[in-house]
């Protein structure tokens, strides 16, 4: 549900997937974000596999050059 909601708002967005670039975050996000389940971090403090996904998204986003 919540992939099919993030996937609505990029096509909403009008996201060009022609670019490999944007191609590559999506696909590294839905993959992390479906794949991973959770991670414990100190005690009883765990970070859900979206939270995780959207780290991940941003941080590549940021780090991945705009010509690829």
């Amino acid at each position: 549900m919540i992939s099919s909601v993030g996937v609505r708002t990029l096509v909403d967005a009008k996201l060009d997937f022609s670019h490999s670039r944007n191609l590559i975050i999506a696909a590294i996000i839905l993959v992390i974000g479906i794949g991973v389940d959770s991670i414990a971090i100190v005690g009883s403090i765990t970070i859900s596999g979206l939270a995780i996904a959207a780290a991940i998204g941003i941080i590549l986003n940021k780090a991945l050059p705009k010509d690829i």
